[in-house]
């Protein structure tokens, strides 16, 4: 008499569990989703001031001027690219793709997070420099 309980008991669990899951699944999904199209925005943004620096750097000739206190022109580009290859890369791609554990999702974001504010970060920095540029070149026609 026990064992047809704990069969529908166990069969109970069971379809507990898979209905857990089913509505688990989809919900990463979006996540994944998400952050994809946040991934490729911000790889996008990336490369855009990584060639507005590189423009900057071969239209001023300026591969040695500082951009940041110790770090010249040169060396920043050098290590955006470094970055890029760590931070923003097919590697990081694939994971995004097969990721189902909100941890690592989080983590993801999280990183994404900190690649937009530098990315925002370096795009001031090259403005000021282009405006000291622009400022330097018009005291010298006058």
């Amino acid at each position: 008499m026990n064992a047809p309980l704990e069969i529908v008991a166990g069969a109970l669990l069971l379809m507990i569990f898979l209905i857990y899951i089913i509505n688990k699944i989809p919900m990463y999904r979006q996540e994944r989703l998400e952050l994809l199209t946040k991934y490729r925005r911000t790889q996008n943004t990336f490369l855009k001031v990584q060639d507005s620096l590189s423009d900057y750097i071969l239209t001023h000739d300026a591969i040695e001027e500082p951009i940041l206190p110790g770090i010249s022109c040169g060396e920043y580009l050098h290590q955006m690219k470094k970055e890029y290859s760590q931070n923003l890369s097919k590697p990081l791609l694939l994971k995004i793709r097969r990721c189902n554990n909100r941890r690592v999702i989080n983590k993801i974001n999280s990183m994404l997070n900190e690649q937009s504010n530098k990315i925002k970060r370096t795009n001031d920095l090259i403005s000021e420099l282009q405006k000291k540029s622009s400022d330097n070149s018009e005291l010298c026609v006058v």
